[in-house]
């Protein structure tokens, strides 16, 4: 289970408990994902104890946080821009292997398929995502699948 599925799990079970997410994905789409899956607060964890401090001090007193380092502006800009295309059910499994750390040789040969073909997946999954590169599909990755099992 990762971060936003428990955050999603505490909210459903026990919707008065407050949720600060402690991260170190600073990528605006990981951020709007906790924000929908309902985080009271958002910290860096690059960020000093009194950021942290001052993140639960705000949402004991009811309101939201978001770390001082985090561009909200960019997080709205997700939202409206928030029409990504879904991924494809071999694009879903190459996420899955990537945030297993598996490189793109060690994909192609597990799916009998070219590399050329899971860099291509790779590529897509980039544009698709609306990510920067090849780092951050892997953050993507493993935020997503991080704990994923085979």
């Amino acid at each position: 289970m990762n971060g936003v599925e428990l955050c999603k799990a505490i909210k459903k079970t026990h919707g008065n408990i407050k949720v600060i997410a402690l991260s170190m994905y600073d990528n605006p789409g990981a951020i709007k994902e906790m924000i929908d899956a309902g985080a009271d607060g958002y910290v860096l964890k690059i960020s000093p104890l009194t950021e942290l401090k001052k993140a639960i001090e705000t949402v004991a007193s009811g309101s939201n946080y978001f770390d001082q380092a985090i561009d909200l502006d960019e997080v709205h800009k997700k939202e409206q821009t928030d029409d990504v295309q879904p991924l494809s059910r071999s694009e879903t499994e190459i996420l899955k292997l990537i945030a297993l750390g598996k490189t793109s040789a060690e994909i192609a040969e597990e799916r009998q398929t070219a590399v050329s073909t899971v860099v291509k997946h790779r590529k897509n999954m980039i544009h698709k995502l609306q990510l920067e590169g090849k780092n951050e599909l892997y953050k993507y990755a493993l935020q997503r699948y991080g704990h994923y099992n085979q």
